[in-house]
């Protein structure tokens, strides 16, 4: 196609739309709302992929029937642990919490049993010290580099949420 029949082909096509400009119109409505869909199902296809990939594939969690906002009970983690080939089982919970210095602002966190969770998290990189004093300590607190430095928590600091 020469640049002369593309002209031509626009003007065929803009004539077009103007003669039902509802139609046209409509059409790319229609056309914008598949792009839309289409780019918004590649996001959260390509998140749960990240999200897969990134775990370690030695691990297997368990939920409730229902769903993730049902808690299975804790002493089920024992149960889990009696199964062979299990190495270790962990119980835990996913509240959401809110800071109290600031309603609007809110972040998922997990309660955790906290021997198993140091144990089973190999990944995570903080200082022995550190996760010796999480387990002893029953009230102890992980949290991320980031979060800490957006509410300004130092290491030793009493968090209330």
């Amino acid at each position: 196609m020469g640049h002369g029949e593309v002209v031509n082909f626009l003007k065929l096509a803009f004539r077009n739309a103007g003669r039902s400009p509802l139609r046209a119109l409509l059409t790319c409505l229609a056309v914008g709302a598949s792009v839309v869909a289409f780019l918004l199902l590649r996001s959260i296809s390509a998140g749960w992929t990240e999200r897969v990939a990134q775990t370690p594939n030695n691990r297997v969690v368990t939920r409730n029937r229902i769903g993730w906002d049902q808690s299975m009970p804790v002493h089920y983690a024992e149960e889990v642990r009696k199964l062979p080939g299990v190495k270790r089982a962990m119980g835990g919970r996913w509240p959401n919490f809110k800071n109290p210095a600031n309603d609007k602002v809110w972040f998922g966190a997990t309660a955790v049993q906290a021997e198993p969770f140091v144990a089973m998290h190999y990944e995570l990189v903080f200082p022995d010290e550190q996760k010796r004093a999480f387990v002893a300590d029953r009230r102890g607190l992980l949290v991320a580099r980031e979060l800490a430095e957006q509410f300004g928590w130092k290491l030793g600091d009493t968090v209330h949420l």
